[in-house]
């Protein structure tokens, strides 16, 4: 049974809800539409911080540095041959 997170953004009252999946390693979290599946070393909320032209870029924190990372989604970043190369 999966167990659902749920986590402001400072995008105003945005809620983006985190999913824990395999086994509760992962959260799996709908960020306007693009799925991010993050370890469960990154600690919710995860929160979006921009888009760009390959992807969309979201903010989390390393549960054991304390560091807040940036995690990029590619989306279909293998379609294309060039792409896939830059990634």
């Amino acid at each position: 049974m999966a167990k659902e997170i749920e986590s402001a953004t400072d995008l105003g009252d945005t809620n983006i809800k985190g999913v824990l999946v395999h086994g509760g390693r992962y959260f799996q979290y709908n960020v306007y539409g693009n799925l991010f599946e993050v370890s469960n070393k990154y600690v919710p909320p995860i929160r979006p911080i921009g888009r760009g032209a390959y992807g969309f870029v979201c903010a989390a924190v390393d549960s054991e540095t304390h560091e807040e990372i940036a995690i990029k989604k590619i989306g279909k970043a293998f379609d294309n041959k060039v792409d896939a190369k830059r990634t």
